[in-house]
């Protein structure tokens, strides 16, 4: 499949330009959010390890074919990353944020999640959310500014549009708040309580809808 066949999560989003949704061929529907949401969380909880999920993964990793066959985008969903030195990813990518620099995020594997959640339930990125109270007194983006963006988008926007469930597994995801001392997916018990509070409910969610 060539790279003319595919499109990423960013490009539906309208991630890299405004006439971008609409010159690709895959919808996402409530149902297909759904399904994508549970796995994005069975990925991150599977392929933590892998090459395939980088720690600071984004919707610009998760690729789908554009000409499918499949009654669901979440079928022919794939991750594919590129290698690049990290200079050269940072020159391509000047507002990535070091892993290390965010004190704020406690495992930046499932706060990326936690974001592609909310991406996936408006149907924006998480940028275009971006307010004025978000960056640095310079007007620049700060270590601060996706936390803050997530948190505000989640409580005004989030907890209104999708309920408690939803809301309650976004919060887990963008503040790693699982109730562990150690948010590291390399823990049995941290992954155990990953999959408890945030796969399964996920999936509960995907369960009633299709009812």
């Amino acid at each position: 499949m060539t790279g003319e066949d595919m499109v990423s999560l960013a490009e539906i989003l309208g991630g890299y330009g405004q006439n971008a949704q609409s010159t690709n061929e895959v919808e996402l529907g409530l149902r297909e959010k759904y399904e994508l949401a549970v796995v994005l969380a069975m990925s991150v909880l599977q392929l933590h390890t892998t090459p395939w999920v980088d720690e600071c993964w984004s919707n610009k990793d998760l690729y789908f074919a554009q000409k499918r066959s499949e009654s669901s985008p979440a079928l022919c969903a794939c991750i594919q990353k590129s290698y690049d030195p990290p200079k050269v990813r940072a020159m391509s990518n000047p507002e990535l944020t070091p892993v290390m620099s965010r004190p704020s995020v406690r495992n930046e594997t499932i706060f990326a999640l936690g974001v592609c959640l909310i991406e996936l339930s408006l149907g924006q990125t998480l940028a275009s959310f971006q307010e004025e109270g978000d960056l640095g007194p310079d007007g620049k983006r700060t270590i601060l500014t996706d936390w803050m963006i997530a948190n505000r988008v989640l409580k005004e926007r989030i907890v209104v549009s999708e309920g408690d469930r939803y809301s309650r597994t976004v919060h887990r995801c963008i503040n790693c708040a699982f109730e562990l001392l150690d948010p590291s997916l390399e823990s049995a018990d941290f992954r155990q309580a990953f999959f408890d509070n945030a796969v399964m409910p996920l999936k509960d969610i995907l369960v009633d809808f299709v009812k």
